[in-house]
């Protein structure tokens, strides 16, 4: 039984959002009142707030955008679950993407379901607006990126 001082892991994720959007919403007014009055006060301190976990999170992310190449993916028993998590590592990360529902679709609709096939396989992580237990929140998402062909090569078809 938890005590009242304990959180779960679910509060622990919904904590780190809340930090994230509180610090994208300063970090806009900031940028406004740079632009008002031509002065820098921005101080960079996303470092502050980066999470401290072994996997991705949306603070992690920011609003960047990453293109990654899948190196392996792991099983992960998360205390709270009951079935073991998937996980997807990236070459040169040390994070890994616990993968819900949506990004596991989005992924084995390109690569398949069979996760052996992923290795090597390119996405980007990013993050978006999403809805978590009712709140608005920032969320990890995938997206397969898209296959450029040089015009020379196969001749422009338009």
């Amino acid at each position: 039984m938890m005590n009242n001082w304990q959180r779960t892991q679910e509060e622990d994720l919904a904590h780190a959002q809340w930090a994230d959007q509180i610090d994208q919403e300063n970090r806009r007014w900031i940028e406004e009142y740079d632009q008002r009055t031509g002065e820098s006060k921005m101080v960079d301190r996303s470092e502050m707030y980066k999470s401290n976990s072994e996997f991705l999170a949306a603070a992690d992310v920011g609003d960047r955008e990453f293109k990654m190449k899948i190196s392996h993916t792991k099983e992960h028993q998360f205390d709270d679950r009951q079935t073991p998590s998937l996980v997807v590592m990236f070459e040169g990360a040390e994070k890994g993407l616990v993968l819900n529902k949506t990004n596991f679709k989005r992924i084995a609709a390109a690569y398949g379901t069979d996760d052996d096939n992923w290795k090597g396989q390119a996405v980007i992580v990013y993050t978006e607006p999403v809805e978590y237990q009712g709140k608005e929140t920032m969320g990890l998402r995938v997206r397969i990126p898209k296959q450029t062909v040089e015009a020379e090569d196969t001749g422009v078809p338009f």
